[in-house]
């Protein structure tokens, strides 16, 4: 009688890319997503992903959320991740076609690329570029007159779907607020950056805001969107790891107070 297979192990979902080598012939990469289980070391559920072919060992990973839909498309974001990354190097594409999209999702991928300060507007809105860089470059003058401008234009530019715009004026806020030592303003801006910029830094920003103020839960669904982007063994992943370790030690202890909210907080601090 063969050995039951453990619900993580449940594979719910297939697909096939082929590698174009230049020096051989096809290659397959298969990617398989295993049904979402609920986690056995802590309140949360896990989906696991499998990539082979990809590279000399297969891309085995497991992601976790707080129900099985969130690890469901958490699972997908990272495959989406991994895929993005590999393409940058290897000429992958569906059996039978030729190049072109995959169709997998990566939006939330983090470009470490860096990019032209002056860059995120152009004609018709160089008044309005103009306008944020002149507050950016007053902020550190008169922090509060820049701080109250941009926040004005970070308002306009939501209003006209200017969403690097929109960026640029809440970095100038933020760095503005923090000069001004508005500790409750500048934790509303860190999340209010990270909704509109969800890098992996900015989740883990945002999750050390909301841990300071004991909101573990809405701490941990920002670290597990935190955990889908970081880039595997950096510095980064490794304090989403232990911040996501600490909550779960948090919230099993029964007994509880402030100073166990600021420890756990303190695990998260941005360095």
């Amino acid at each position: 009688m063969s050995e039951r297979k453990k619900p993580s192990e449940r594979w719910i979902a297939r697909a096939e890319l082929v590698h174009e080598r230049a020096d051989g012939p096809l290659k397959k990469v298969v990617i398989e997503i295993a049904a979402p289980t609920r986690a056995s070391k802590h309140d949360s559920h896990e989906c696991r992903f499998r990539i082979t072919g990809l590279y000399a060992q297969p891309v085995d990973q497991v992601m976790y959320g707080d129900g099985s839909f969130q690890a469901l498309v958490l699972c997908i974001q990272k495959i989406g991740i991994e895929i993005a990354i590999a393409k940058k190097r290897r000429n992958l594409a569906w059996p039978d076609e030729e190049g072109g999209e995959l169709g997998f999702p990566f939006d939330l991928y983090e470009d470490k690329r860096s990019s032209d300060e002056s860059s995120f507007l152009c004609e018709p809105d160089m008044s309005l570029r103009d306008a944020i860089l002149a507050e950016l470059d007053r902020v550190k003058t008169e922090p509060q007159k820049a701080a109250k401008a941009l926040r004005r234009l970070r308002l306009h530019c939501i209003a006209l779907d200017y969403a690097d715009a929109a960026i640029k004026c809440i970095q100038g806020e933020l760095a503005a607020t923090r000069l001004l030592q508005d500790d409750d303003k500048v934790d509303r801006l860190i999340r209010i950056l990270a909704h509109a910029q969800p890098t992996a830094e900015n989740l883990l920003a945002a999750a050390f805001t909301l841990a300071k103020q004991g909101r573990a839960q809405e701490a941990r669904k920002q670290l597990l969107r935190a955990s889908a982007v970081a880039e595997r063994g950096s510095g980064t992943y490794m304090r989403i790891s232990k911040a996501l370790l600490s909550l779960r030690a948090h919230q099993s202890t029964s007994e509880t107070n402030s100073s166990d909210d600021d420890e756990v907080a303190e695990g998260m601090k941005p360095r």
